[in-house]
């Protein structure tokens, strides 16, 4: 398939083309997109704080008074959940994630999130995301139209480069490397803009 190949600098537009396989798919797996987003999700949730059960609380074991004859209840160490400085009860484990989606489908998804935005019109291709210097002034010139959009740029170069930092200060711009290309972000933005040297890279990655 083609797709529009706009010149950064200005200038005519032509015709690029494409893998159909990575940009053209037709039926959309909604089902692989659905669980790569919620496994995403489900790893950003990760419980990393521990709590401290009864076992872990530093301290002597030795039991707090007789077992009978004082009128309290019976009780082993000072450390259960009930006393001061005790352990927590049913306090977070630190939990790691156990959700896992295979390499396969993560890869079909992104192939289909993709395609789904190249449909819809959302995806638009640049000779470069080039800029000599860090000018913001700039960015907002060149990109006037996708200004007030949530709008995600794509480019092989895994670093804050000048164009990066050009449109960092811009709200609802946001730069990623095709490294870290995934599906939630391609979602989450009205408007993805593709340099033209990350295309391979990209169905390198997807194949």
């Amino acid at each position: 398939m083609f797709l529009k190949l706009h010149p950064l600098s200005g200038g005519s537009v032509q015709d690029l083309e494409v893998s159909d396989n990575v940009f053209g798919i037709k039926e959309i797996n909604k089902y692989a997109i659905a669980q790569v987003i919620r496994w995403q999700l489900h790893k950003r949730r990760e419980i990393l704080s521990y709590a401290k059960t009864r076992s872990d609380v530093k301290g002597s074991g030795k039991k707090i008074y007789r077992q009978k004859g004082t009128g309290n209840a019976r009780h082993s160490d000072k450390y259960a959940p009930q006393f001061r400085k005790g352990g927590a009860a049913h306090g977070p484990k630190g939990t790691k994630s156990l959700m896992n989606v295979p390499k396969k489908v993560r890869r079909l998804a992104l192939r289909h999130a993709l395609s789904a935005v190249s449909s819809e019109g959302r995806l638009v291709i640049f000779d470069t995301l080039d800029f000599q210097e860090v000018k913001t002034k700039k960015a907002l010139e060149v990109f006037a139209q996708f200004v007030g959009k949530k709008v995600l740029f794509i480019d092989e170069i895994n670093e804050k480069t000048n164009f990066a930092k050009s449109i960092n200060n811009i709200v609802g711009f946001d730069y990623l490397p095709v490294i870290g290309l995934n599906v939630y972000d391609i979602l989450q933005h009205n408007i993805i803009v593709i340099a033209k040297s990350a295309l391979q890279k990209i169905e390198e990655r997807v194949a």
